[in-house]
């Protein structure tokens, strides 16, 4: 069932003659102290209303789903930019957000409410800013919401108020992490992974919400909604969420959505974060660019790379192409943990610079193909070099 996005005092939906009606009976419920003080309800934007609709679950569910393929789009506060899909060179895709983690997020900030938690579902009330913070509605957007004036009044007033635009909002403000934070595979927007870094972004991007930030107890199980909150970085609560919808609100993930391994997040801070992560939803390799050397004419240089599963699991795996007529790999198939040999064959070849490419999957998701670039530098300068083997990007 489509729910219809409820008219609001301040939407153009709606009768003038109903938005007047209960304009009087909340601004006497004001008055009678029925709400609670805007000192503590609305200290931060003080945009003055008490009007906020408390949406029904159905209706969040239907506004989350449109706002995440950027439909609600009122004005340009809530309309997704174009963000990037692919990785080292990206290009621009119409932007949209993965429903999944949007609801999941909407969860962790609010449980679905734009209203205080004390006004019931279909009523008005005052918005939701817990404990007095600066947070507003659905989606808690506390950017452009700490000062009246911060965002135009009118567009503070909308977030306080419509729980549609809130969300709209919130999914906008998540586009911008995107484009904003480290890539992850192939930085494609429609994998909900790839969005581990600007969900983390999404509450603070900062050391706060590293996994390894040692205020979270390690070893730790994934969270499913059962565990204490506070033992977990945001975007850990908002990836078990989205594997475990509450009640239902959404079809269950399958497979169920992974996290990239704590190593390879390491200290990552906006300081020192790394530009790009692997996939962690296959099998993973030490390095992802292989340099070799060698003299024309002269003898095969070789690297070793490992290759394992994210989850440290033994998990098969095969190449299923390459790139390069002087390259040749061993073995061709194997389990985790495993080691895949590369060699490059100079003979023939004039000295330069050659690229080739080996591609694999893992058979626990063989629709992810990883990729390993190498390049074959011939010439009698580099015989005193060794292969250079690093994590650098694809």
């Amino acid at each position: 069932m489509c729910w219809p996005l409820r008219a609001t005092p301040n939407s153009s939906a709606g009768s003038v003659a109903t938005v007047k009606r209960f304009a009087i009976v909340l601004l006497l419920a004001g008055l009678l102290g029925l709400w609670p003080a805007p000192s503590r309800a609305d200290d931060c934007a003080r945009t003055g209303v008490i009007d906020a609709y408390q949406p029904q679950v159905g209706e969040v569910a239907d506004a989350m789903d449109q706002a995440a393929a950027n439909q609600l789009r009122f004005d340009r506060y809530t309309t997704i930019p174009d963000l990037g899909k692919g990785w080292p060179e990206p290009t621009p895709v119409p932007g949209t957000v993965p429903p999944t983690l949007l609801k999941a997020i909407g969860l962790v900030e609010s449980s679905w409410y734009q209203a205080a938690y004390s006004v019931p579902r279909g009523s008005f009330g005052p918005p939701l800013t817990p404990s007095g913070g600066c947070g507003y509605g659905v989606m808690q957007i506390t950017s452009g919401m700490t000062r009246p004036g911060e965002l135009p009044v009118d567009v503070q007033q909308r977030i306080a108020r419509e729980y549609a635009y809130n969300i709209a909002r919130g999914a906008t403000m998540l586009g911008y992490k995107w484009v904003v934070t480290p890539a992850v595979g192939t930085n494609d927007p429609a994998v909900p992974e790839h969005w581990y870094f600007a969900v983390w972004a999404y509450n603070s991007w900062s050391y706060l919400n590293n996994p390894n930030n040692p205020a979270y107890p390690w070893p730790r199980p994934p969270f499913d909604g059962t565990q204490p909150r506070k033992n977990y970085p945001y975007q850990e609560l908002v990836f078990g969420y989205a594997n475990n919808p509450p009640y239902g609100r959404w079809p269950k993930p399958f497979p169920a959505l992974v996290l990239p391994p704590r190593e390879w997040v390491g200290a990552t801070t906006p300081d020192n974060a790394p530009a790009w992560i692997p996939d962690p939803r296959s099998i993973a390799v030490s390095s992802y660019r292989v340099v070799l050397f060698a003299e024309s004419g002269g003898a095969p240089a070789r690297a070793i790379i490992a290759i394992t599963d994210p989850s440290g699991g033994s998990v098969g795996w095969r190449v299923t192409g390459k790139v390069g007529d002087w390259l040749s790999y061993s073995p061709g198939t194997g389990t985790t943990p495993g080691q895949l040999t590369l060699t490059g064959n100079p003979v023939g070849l004039a000295n330069g610079v050659y690229t080739g490419r080996v591609d694999l999957v893992g058979d626990n998701r063989p629709d992810i193909t990883i990729s390993v670039t190498i390049e074959l530098r011939v010439g009698p300068f580099y015989r005193t070099f060794m292969p250079l083997v690093g994590r650098g990007r694809p």
